[in-house]
């Protein structure tokens, strides 16, 4: 118990610094009411069992969409690591749909499932099911060759060793990838409650807010994002015992790769017919999505044809609004991303070089990371209005996290020999941090900057769509409620296409700061 308490007083102090600013008039109640009131409509809530019965309605949703994805990604990511005609088939078409932003699918999901639960879980389903198949796909690719050599030649069959030693291998990373879609779960389910639902937490929320019952949305925010919290926390207990198998600080056998001697024509011709080949999946479901709508089996409506959604996209760019649009959507996720960047690197570094900023900031990052940020959107609505500064600040809240996270375990995971034999040679602690620390900390730094890229852009895109305006999402959930069938297809493909550009973006920096790295002499995995 004094343990507990020093590590979470920092909360407790700006608890008490919310209480203080409302009761001294520093800030207007209507704006950020004082806590009693929030602690007391939380309690009004669930007396009246609103909160209860919406709450319920949430969590299941959440469960059965991210059940069946944990069942239907782990499945796939393990046949596609362990059988090729599985990986050659869908693999091109999950490294294509990953990097999209999953919440701009919400007005196709009304569009063919409705206002109920149906466009939730499907929604939730879809958007977690990525992140749990690559991690397994990874997971099980990353089996040692040794374990499975050995297991086939005491005659374990292939369906054995897939049981027995692959899938027990692929455990750890399918674990954390499962981790990182419970928390996409809490995110799309929150985000489709806020703009098209009739019950849940989001929903609560949104109709809160609109009638100025500002101490309720903050019970209702605040309950959201304790239960995000919980879920993550509780996932964590359960991960740590299902890998007390594991043997931990071992060193993992690698097997040396040939070196190759001078330019392989064989090697090359394989390369280039690998590449041509994952496009043949993309190019089958692009004619499969024209030819189906072009047969009438389903309503041109529900699916229009891909030619009549491209024609749309020219349009949109030959009259200036994909260009306005795109823009607009671009300059939000971007400055929110930069500022998320600055401002997780620095406060990472920090942590790990002054005690009192961890201190401060550890129990804080370690509540804010799980919770679904994007249940605080209303808030920052009312307090920073509907246009730009709300979206980016929005933006970067969301982003920031996982950069803070990842350069934290960059810093902390610095070989020790390496810092004690710079100090035996007299380098200072600025020599050591610049020449030293964000050297060796600059792989796991950029793979943060690669996780808040995505997330950027996510939020960008709800922003838009719950506020209205210019921009992807903007004019997205405006041809929704205008039944703009082509025009909100065109958004999707506006989106996916700038969303794959920001992620294969991304990646060329990487390459050129990372030149001396190992990563950077081998192929690596996606």
């Amino acid at each position: 118990m004094t343990g507990i308490l020093p590590r979470y007083a920092p909360p407790l102090l700006l608890a008490l610094a919310w209480e203080a600013v409302t009761r001294l008039g520093i800030v207007p109640t209507a704006a950020l009411p004082p806590l009693d009131r929030v602690a007391d409509a939380s309690l009004n809530l669930a007396e009246s069992g609103d909160l209860w019965i919406n709450g319920v309605a949430s969590i299941l949703r959440a469960a059965a969409g991210l059940g069946l994805a944990i069942a239907c990604g782990s499945i796939i990511g393990v046949l596609m690591a362990w059988y090729l005609p599985v990986r050659v088939v869908i693999n091109p078409i999950v490294q294509f749909f990953y990097p999209m932003p999953k919440s701009a699918l919400i007005p196709v999901m009304v569009l063919w499932l409705g206002f109920g639960d149906a466009s939730k879980i499907v929604l939730i389903f879809v958007g977690c099911m990525l992140p749990v198949t690559l991690s397994a796909f990874n997971g099980a690719r990353g089996t040692e060759q040794v374990l499975i050599w050995s297991a086939r030649s005491l005659g374990a069959s292939r369906m054995r060793v897939l049981r027995e030693v692959v899938v027990p291998s692929a455990l750890p990373e399918l674990l954390s990838g499962i981790r990182t879609a419970l928390a996409f779960a809490f995110v799309l389910l929150v985000a489709s409650e806020l703009i098209v639902a009739r019950s849940g937490f989001g929903y609560m929320i949104g109709w809160l807010g609109d009638g100025g019952v500002y101490d309720a949305m903050f019970a209702v925010v605040l309950t959201v994002a304790l239960l995000g919290f919980a879920a993550d926390r509780g996932y964590l207990m359960l991960m740590r015992r299902a890998l007390a198998w594991r043997e931990y600080g071992g060193e993992s056998l690698v097997l040396p790769r040939p070196a190759l001697a001078g330019l392989r024509l064989d090697l090359l011709a394989a390369t280039v017919a690998r590449r041509i080949g994952g496009l043949l999946p993309l190019i089958a479901l692009v004619l499969g999505w024209e030819a189906l709508s072009r047969s009438g089996i389903v309503s041109t409506f529900l699916l229009p044809p891909l030619s009549a959604v491209l024609q749309r996209v020219w349009e949109d760019a030959l009259s200036g609004e994909l260009t306005v649009n795109l823009g607009m959507t671009l300059y939000r996720a971007l400055a929110g991303f930069a500022i998320a960047a600055v401002g997780g690197v620095a406060l990472g570094i920090l942590m790990t070089r002054n005690r009192f900023v961890r201190w401060f900031f550890d129990p804080i990052v370690s509540v804010g990371f799980p919770m679904p940020k994007i249940a605080f959107l209303p808030i920052f609505m009312l307090w920073l209005g509907l246009y730009d500064v709300s979206k980016i600040t929005m933006a970067a809240f969301n982003a920031i996290f996982p950069v803070i996270v990842a350069t934290i375990a960059a810093a902390e995971g610095v070989d020790r020999h390496l810092l004690w034999s710079a100090r035996s040679l007299g380098a200072s602690e600025r020599h050591l941090l610049r020449e030293i620390i964000l050297p060796a900390a600059l792989p796991e730094i950029l793979t943060g900057l690669q996780i808040a890229l995505p997330v950027s852009m996510i939020v960008t895109i709800v922003t838009e769509m719950l506020m209205g305006g210019q921009g992807l999402g903007g004019a997205m959930i405006a041809a929704s409620r205008f039944a703009d069938s082509p025009g909100v297809f065109a958004g999707i493909v506006e989106i996916a296409v700038a969303g794959l550009c920001l992620v294969k973006g991304i990646a060329v920096p990487r390459r050129h700061l990372l030149i001396w790295h190992q990563e950077a002499q081998e192929p690596t995995t996606v």
